[in-house]
């Protein structure tokens, strides 16, 4: 079997490469003599570089892998198609109509007759399937929309016009927003990110757009793809059912820039990634200086409010709709997880030596400064800019969407600010 591997440039699909698939988890991955003709297309991935052309299983399995669901939600996906949840490339081939970014994967027999790009409305009754059913219903939306969206939260790739109607996307047409619903072990995450998320904005942190919208069950949360543009009164890819389908932005999560598997996104004591994706940042990003520095902002901001799900697959890279200047992508998956006690408190990256989030001192963000080359006397302005605005981001954004009739989200506000009320209290070095 043979995998056509496309990127859409400014609403327009080229081919990138094909995998060459030998066995359930074992392939090649070789870039097309069109790519590699025109010295100024870019690498699919940081990790698959031009100049190799041709890449082995080991080599090219984080970045392709990178693109499908983990844990339970791949599970979910898998049972739903009749696939082994071991079994990537063949779930990426099930999937790979809509991906993260603007890359497609297809079986190459088919790549030629891809089915029709189509927005099949949703009407209250599937939204309110898709709060109350998860990992469940959104297996189901996916295997329909032919739709990879990675991570490991239940969540589906929906298109929303003009109007507010929500649709779900079939064949290669495009989603403009990730929507998550609750989990009946955390009922109130969805809350809880969209809280982290305004937060982050009213810092000055760039992170993705949220709303919360309620279905007569639990709420759901949107988030606008910042790896979509135009379609929606501009620009667009041409139209879908009616619709102005936006254009797709290529993107990379710094997993699979830095070729990392997804099952080894979490920094162990021994392993360290922040070094590596700051040299990434400062050798490809547009803007490295801004860049390297909203990176640091993310970081302290995780910490402040409490995350300790900040693995390096919560970070992205993204190019603009030339591909050609690639920078650091807004903020996404905010969330306060020190405010449930069954959760781990060792944190996806190392601050300085120290993963326990109680453990962790001023000295530490020192050494942390010292590993992203920022110079330590402006990482800490940064810290205590981030650490003064804090507390009113956090109550602005809680009386905005309890304003909204969101009946959960001063409880939930609440216990962020208790949460962070030690870490916001320590001193500077």
């Amino acid at each position: 079997m043979t995998l056509s591997v496309r990127l859409q440039r400014r609403g327009v699909f080229q081919t990138v490469g094909s995998i060459e698939v030998v066995a359930e988890n074992n392939g090649r991955f070789t870039y097309s003599d069109e790519w590699c003709s025109r010295p100024s297309n870019p690498p699919l991935s940081l990790s698959l570089p031009l100049k190799r052309r041709s890449s082995h299983s080991a080599l090219m399995r984080p970045y392709f892998e990178g693109l499908l669901p983990e844990a339970d939600a791949r599970k979910a996906i898998a049972d739903k198609l009749g696939i082994s949840e071991h079994s990537y490339l063949h779930i990426l081939q099930a999937l790979g109509d809509e991906c993260i970014g603007a890359v497609t994967v297809t079986d190459a027999s088919g790549a030629e007759h891809a089915p029709e790009p189509r927005y099949q409305a949703m009407g209250p009754k599937e939204l309110r399937a898709l709060s109350d059913r998860s990992f469940a219903e959104t297996a189901i939306l996916a295997e329909r929309s032919r739709l990879s969206l990675s991570g490991g939260q239940a969540k589906a790739g929906l298109y929303q016009g003009l109007d507010g109607s929500w649709y779900l996307p079939t064949g290669t047409a495009p989603s403009t927003h990730i929507v998550k619903p609750s989990s009946a072990r955390f009922p109130d995450i969805v809350i809880n990110e969209a809280i982290c998320m305004m937060a982050a904005e009213k810092c000055g942190i760039p992170a993705a757009k949220v709303e919360v919208f309620d279905t007569g069950r639990s709420p759901l949360l949107s988030i606008a793809r910042f790896d979509r543009t135009g379609g929606l009164g501009s620009i667009s890819a041409g139209f879908a059912s009616g619709l102005p389908m936006p254009l797709r932005l290529h993107q990379e999560d710094l997993c699979q820039a830095l070729g990392v598997l997804s099952s080894s996104k979490y920094e162990s004591r021994e392993s360290r990634y922040l070094s590596k994706a700051a040299k990434l940042i400062r050798g490809h990003s547009v803007r490295p200086v801004r860049d390297i520095k909203h990176f640091w902002d993310s970081i302290a901001f995780n910490y402040l409010i409490g995350n300790c799900d900040n693995h390096i697959k919560n970070y992205s890279l993204v190019y603009d709709e030339e591909m050609e200047h690639l920078r650091l992508a807004p903020c996404y998956d905010l969330v306060c997880t020190t405010m449930y006690p069954e959760l781990s408190r060792d944190m996806g990256i190392h601050i300085g030596s120290k993963l326990d989030i109680d453990s962790i001192e001023p000295a530490d963000f020192g050494e942390l400064a010292d590993v992203l080359t920022l110079g330590r006397e402006e990482a800490f302005s940064r810290l205590d800019a981030v650490r003064a605005r804090l507390v009113d981001a956090l109550e602005q954004a809680t009386d905005s969407l309890a304003a909204q009739g969101h009946k959960d989200a001063r409880r939930v506000g609440k216990a962020i600010l208790g949460s962070a009320k030690d870490r916001l209290g320590k001193p500077r070095a």
